[in-house]
Protein backbone atom coordinates (compact mmCIF):
# COMPACT_ATOMS: atom_id res chain seq x y z
CA UNK A 1 0.00 0.00 0.00
CA UNK A 2 1.35 3.29 -0.79
CA UNK A 3 1.94 6.43 1.45
CA UNK A 4 -1.17 7.97 -0.81
CA UNK A 5 -3.42 5.12 -0.49
CA UNK A 6 -3.33 5.17 2.89
CA UNK A 7 -3.87 8.92 3.35
CA UNK A 8 -6.82 8.70 0.85
CA UNK A 9 -8.06 5.58 2.90
CA UNK A 10 -8.15 7.49 5.97
CA UNK A 11 -9.64 11.08 4.36
CA UNK A 12 -12.65 8.64 3.22
CA UNK A 13 -12.93 7.51 6.24
CA UNK A 14 -12.61 10.88 8.43
CA UNK A 15 -15.25 12.46 5.24
CA UNK A 16 -17.55 8.97 6.14
CA UNK A 17 -17.95 9.59 10.03
CA UNK A 18 -18.59 13.09 9.98
CA UNK A 19 -20.41 12.87 7.12
CA UNK A 20 -23.42 11.25 9.52
CA UNK A 21 -26.33 12.80 10.06
CA UNK A 22 -25.21 16.26 8.74
CA UNK A 23 -26.53 16.53 6.03
CA UNK A 24 -30.19 17.82 5.60
CA UNK A 25 -31.48 15.27 3.97
CA UNK A 26 -30.50 12.94 6.51
CA UNK A 27 -33.19 14.39 8.30
CA UNK A 28 -35.68 15.16 5.41
CA UNK A 29 -35.51 12.76 2.74
CA UNK A 30 -37.98 14.18 1.01
CA UNK A 31 -35.99 16.93 -0.15
CA UNK A 32 -34.16 14.22 -2.19
CA UNK A 33 -37.32 14.41 -4.28
CA UNK A 34 -36.74 18.44 -5.01
CA UNK A 35 -35.37 19.37 -8.34
CA UNK A 36 -31.68 18.88 -8.67
CA UNK A 37 -31.42 22.82 -9.46
CA UNK A 38 -33.05 23.27 -5.70
CA UNK A 39 -30.27 21.11 -3.87
CA UNK A 40 -27.40 23.26 -3.57
CA UNK A 41 -25.89 20.76 -1.36
CA UNK A 42 -25.95 17.66 -4.16
CA UNK A 43 -22.54 18.85 -6.11
CA UNK A 44 -21.13 18.75 -2.28
CA UNK A 45 -21.75 15.24 -2.06
CA UNK A 46 -21.28 13.34 -5.32
CA UNK A 47 -17.56 15.28 -4.91
CA UNK A 48 -17.17 13.38 -2.11
CA UNK A 49 -18.78 10.31 -3.85
CA UNK A 50 -16.75 10.44 -6.52
CA UNK A 51 -13.29 10.49 -4.36
CA UNK A 52 -14.94 7.14 -2.34
CA UNK A 53 -15.77 6.00 -5.33
CA UNK A 54 -11.95 6.49 -7.03
CA UNK A 55 -10.48 5.30 -3.55
CA UNK A 56 -12.20 2.03 -3.68
CA UNK A 57 -11.28 1.23 -7.31
CA UNK A 58 -7.83 1.82 -6.29
CA UNK A 59 -8.23 -1.17 -3.80
CA UNK A 60 -10.93 -3.00 -5.57
CA UNK A 61 -9.43 -3.25 -9.97
CA UNK A 62 -5.97 -4.70 -8.79
CA UNK A 63 -7.66 -7.45 -6.90
CA UNK A 64 -9.82 -8.35 -9.71
CA UNK A 65 -7.17 -8.03 -12.08
CA UNK A 66 -5.58 -10.95 -10.20
CA UNK A 67 -8.79 -12.66 -10.40
CA UNK A 68 -9.42 -12.52 -13.73
CA UNK A 69 -5.78 -13.45 -14.54
CA UNK A 70 -6.36 -16.54 -11.93
CA UNK A 71 -3.49 -15.39 -9.93
CA UNK A 72 -4.97 -14.23 -7.01
CA UNK A 73 -3.97 -16.06 -4.01
CA UNK A 74 -6.73 -17.52 -1.90
CA UNK A 75 -8.78 -14.48 0.07
CA UNK A 76 -12.48 -13.44 0.83
CA UNK A 77 -12.67 -11.16 -2.12
CA UNK A 78 -11.59 -14.03 -4.72
CA UNK A 79 -14.10 -16.33 -2.77
CA UNK A 80 -17.12 -13.84 -2.74
CA UNK A 81 -16.26 -12.95 -6.44
CA UNK A 82 -16.01 -16.20 -7.59
CA UNK A 83 -19.46 -17.20 -5.78
CA UNK A 84 -21.34 -14.30 -7.16
CA UNK A 85 -19.96 -14.24 -11.08
CA UNK A 86 -21.31 -17.69 -11.18
CA UNK A 87 -24.47 -15.88 -10.19
CA UNK A 88 -24.38 -12.64 -12.27
CA UNK A 89 -22.00 -11.15 -15.04
CA UNK A 90 -22.37 -7.45 -13.78
CA UNK A 91 -20.37 -8.45 -10.62
CA UNK A 92 -17.63 -7.61 -12.29
CA UNK A 93 -18.64 -3.67 -12.40
CA UNK A 94 -19.63 -3.12 -9.23
CA UNK A 95 -17.49 -3.54 -6.21
CA UNK A 96 -19.65 -3.16 -3.40
CA UNK A 97 -21.97 -5.57 -4.31
CA UNK A 98 -19.89 -8.44 -2.87
CA UNK A 99 -20.10 -7.06 0.72
CA UNK A 100 -23.87 -5.85 0.11
CA UNK A 101 -25.28 -9.22 -1.04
Amino acid sequence: MSAQNLADTQRLVAEFTRSIGCSLVDWFPMLAKLPVCLQPWRTYWEKIGQFHYKVYRAWWDPVKKQIDEGTAPPSFARMAFSVQKRNSPEVSKMPCILLCS
